[in-house]
């Protein structure tokens, strides 16, 4: 008698996978996710393989659901042997159980980068976030107008950033001024507070390109930890950073995008007057009004 109920839910099963929406799909999968996961796995592979585009979509919306493992050699063999539209199904899946052992087969789909399937990987490299997709993710959004640059910006935010940031920064190189520039343009998306003490050890590095990027962050970080680093800077007056960590200095006083005239002020007086102790440091807002007057 068990067998037969179970036989008639395995049944009911596989007709909302052919013709239920996704909701009745989901509320389907639920009932096998907890227990007997592997009792559809072979069904909904299956489907994946040969079905048409709509009952492939209900198949991969149940094998994210499920999350099962054992579906990834499965997933691999189909990736080697059938067409895009499944391979696009077939990545979706995989960013989703998130296995890092898969991740060099993402970044070989990116190579595909104008079909579905190459945004479906660029997509699951984000979702996975390893470290190990990083280099590809750039490589994506430094092309020259590639249309998925902005899928990779998206790719690339959803990685931890301690992990992003390190290897911009090698990017940060002066021999290729494209990449240098692809790089900061990124840094400036994904860099967070918690990489302050990274940038300002990058202040240290023999790199001048470097060093400039790491002041000009800093700034846009508005890291009020760095002001005495940048000081630093400052005071060396043969140093040709001096007048972006002034601008680093007056921006991180500033603390707002409003107050560019502030920001030119301070960075002038700051160059002037490098060793002077600025209590002007402590002004923000409406006080800032009256600091512009007194340094006209």
């Amino acid at each position: 008698m068990k067998k037969f109920f179970e036989e008639m839910r395995f049944n009911k099963f596989k007709r909302t996978i052919m013709k239920g929406s996704e909701k009745d799909v989901l509320k389907a999968t639920d009932k096998y996710r907890a227990k007997e996961p592997e009792t559809v796995v072979p069904f909904l592979i299956n489907v994946l393989r040969w079905g048409d585009h709509f009952t492939r979509n209900n198949a991969t919306l149940a094998l994210k659901a499920i999350k099962s493992s054992t579906v990834i050699p499965h997933l691999i063999k189909m990736l080697r042997q059938t067409g895009d539209h499944r391979n696009a199904n077939v990545v979706e899946i995989l960013g989703e159980i998130g296995s890092e052992n898969e991740v060099q087969h993402l970044i070989n789909c990116v190579n595909d980068i104008h079909t579905p399937t190459g945004i479906k990987a660029i997509q699951a490299l984000g979702k996975i976030g390893s470290e190990r997709g990083i280099p590809k993710l750039f490589e994506v959004y430094s092309g020259i107008d590639d249309p998925q640059k902005q899928e990779a910006l998206k790719a690339i935010k959803k990685i931890d950033s301690s992990k992003v940031v390190p290897y911009l920064f090698r990017k940060l190189d002066g021999n290729n001024s494209r990449l240098g520039f692809a790089a900061f343009m990124l840094l400036s998306h994904v860099t967070t507070k918690k990489e302050v003490p990274f940038l300002i050890n990058s202040m240290n590095e023999k790199d001048e390109n470097v060093k400039m990027r790491a002041v000009q962050l800093l700034g846009n970080l508005s890291a009020k930890e760095a002001i005495p680093h940048l000081l630093k800077i400052i005071q060396k007056k043969d140093a040709s950073l001096r007048g972006l960590a002034a601008e680093a200095v007056a921006s991180i006083i500033v603390n707002s995008p409003t107050h560019y005239k502030s920001q030119r002020i301070l960075a002038r007086e700051i160059l002037n007057h490098p060793n002077k102790p600025f209590k002007i440091f402590e002004l923000t807002g409406k006080q800032l009004k009256a600091v512009e007057r007194h340094l006209k």
